[in-house]
């Protein structure tokens, strides 16, 4: 992702127990699973225009909300990030958990998905501004897959994604209902976190090559989507 100044924002995951890697020169992210475990962890790190290193954060995978304990089964994954004219970022992805049990932590704040569903991913979108402080983060999915890949803003600095949802029961997202099934959607949140509105684009597919897809939004706010 690119801000309005200019600074590089770069998202992934990785997958270690405490190891760590190099994301610059004598820059490293360290690995915080002391459990022994390995885990899949995203992180979000910054440089500036000329390239060189800001930070970096891990957005660490938690089994509840007060354990200090890790592993693979409440992984996340970031899969894009955008920044707003204010310098806040918005980055979204999907993480795996059981019920109550499946957690995320960026800078400090932690979220846990809250279904009473079985093993499963659900999808976040997490707010955060430019002192690295989370504004708002948000868990959603019931007892099926549901991904966010892509995340674009309005002309009003309103976070709007793209996403797939594989199988499952239907399930309330503000005013607006997520039918059950398969299929492609886009969803809008407002600046301060509220859900907008939620559009199921296709009703297939579980071929990993129908979900692939992209989003933009045009100076008028219409939305574009093109998907396979």
């Amino acid at each position: 992702g690119m801000g309005w100044d200019d600074d590089v924002y770069v998202v992934g995951e990785w997958y270690h127990t405490t190891h760590s890697f190099q994301i610059s020169n004598n820059n490293y992210m360290n690995g915080g699973c002391t459990s022994g475990n390995w885990i899949w962890t995203g992180f979000v790190a910054k440089f500036n225009k000329q390239g060189t290193y800001q930070w970096v954060e891990d957005n660490k995978g938690w089994r509840r909300t007060s354990d200090n304990y890790c592993s693979n089964d409440h992984r996340n994954e970031i899969r894009d990030i955008v920044v707003d004219n204010q310098s806040n970022f918005y980055f979204v992805g999907m993480h795996y958990g059981e019920g109550t049990q499946g957690c995320f932590e960026f800078n400090g704040h932690r979220t846990c998905r809250n279904n009473g569903y079985g093993w499963d991913w659900n999808m976040f979108i997490i707010k955060v501004n430019s002192q690295k402080t989370v504004q708002w983060a948000k868990s959603i999915g019931l007892n099926e897959q549901d991904y966010i890949r892509e995340v674009v803003l309005d002309q009003y600095q309103n976070p709007i994604v793209r996403g797939y949802k594989s199988g499952g029961n239907s399930y309330t997202f503000g005013q607006s209902t997520v039918p059950s099934g398969s299929g492609v959607f886009i969803a809008k949140w407002n600046a301060s976190g509220t859900e907008e509105w939620y559009k199921r684009l296709t009703e297939c597919c579980h071929d990993q090559d129908q979900r692939d897809s992209g989003i933009a939004v045009d100076p008028d706010g219409n939305v574009h989507v093109v998907y396979g």
